[in-house]
C-alpha cells in the first residue's frame, strides 16, 4: 500500500487478491494507538492444462468481528443508567407531590377538618413512600449501569486495573471504585 490505512481498535480481516494470484486473508488484532505492519506475499496461480472453468460468483464475506466487543456492554450500561435517572426524576416528582398533600392535610387539621385531614395524610404517606421507593430503585439502576459500562470487556486497555473496595459502619456504607492505567 502506498500509505497507511487507519483502522479502529479491534479485530480486522484483511484480504488481498490480484489477477493471476491466490488470494490471501489474515486476521489482525489492532490495539488503540498501535501501528501494525502486515506483510502478505501473493503466490501465482499455477498454469495447468486443465480446461478453464468460470469462477463461482463471489459469496458475501462473513461480517468482520465486532471491533469493540465491549460496546454492547457499554451501551447497555448507559441505557440502564439512563433508565435509572428517569426513575430518580419520577420518584422525586411523586415524593414531592406526596409532600404537598401532607402540607394540605396539616392545613385541613388546623382548620378543624380532622376526618378529611386524616384521609389526605394517609394518601400523602402512600405517595411519598412510592416516590422514595422509586428514587431508590432508580439509584440502584444508575449504579448498576455505571458498573456495567465500566466493566465492559476491552473497555479499558489491557494494562488498566479496576479496584473495588467496600466499607460499612453503623452510620454508613459504600463502595469505592478506583481505575488506573
Amino acid at each position: 500500500m502506498p500509505e497507511p490505512i487507519r483502522l479502529a481498535a479491534g479485530s480486522h480481516s484483511v484480504e488481498v487478491e490480484g489477477e493471476g494470484f491466490r488470494p490471501q486473508t489474515r486476521q489482525a488484532l489492532i490495539s488503540a494507538n498501535q501501528r501494525r505492519v502486515l506483510e502478505l506475499s501473493l503466490l501465482p496461480v499455477p498454469q495447468s492444462s486443465a480446461p478453464v472453468r468460470e469462477a463461482a460468483p463471489p459469496t458475501a464475506a462473513a461480517p468482520a468481528p465486532d471491533s469493540d466487543p465491549g460496546a454492547t456492554y457499554r451501551i447497555a450500561g448507559f441505557s440502564v443508567a439512563g433508565a435509572g435517572l428517569v426513575g430518580i426524576a419520577a420518584g422525586a416528582i411523586v415524593a414531592g407531590l406526596g409532600q404537598g398533600k401532607h402540607n394540605d392535610a396539616v392545613d385541613l387539621a388546623y382548620a378543624g377538618q380532622r376526618p378529611q385531614a386524616v384521609a389526605l395524610e394517609s394518601e400523602a404517606e402512600r405517595q411519598k413512600t412510592l416516590g422514595f421507593v422509586t428514587l431508590g430503585v432508580g439509584s440502584t439502576f444508575v449504579v448498576a449501569g455505571v458498573i456495567l459500562a465500566l466493566l465492559a470487556p476491552d473497555a479499558v486497555p489491557a494494562t488498566a486495573t479496576l479496584r473495588m473496595s467496600g466499607w460499612a459502619s453503623t452510620a454508613s456504607a459504600g463502595v469505592v471504585m478506583q481505575r488506573s492505567w
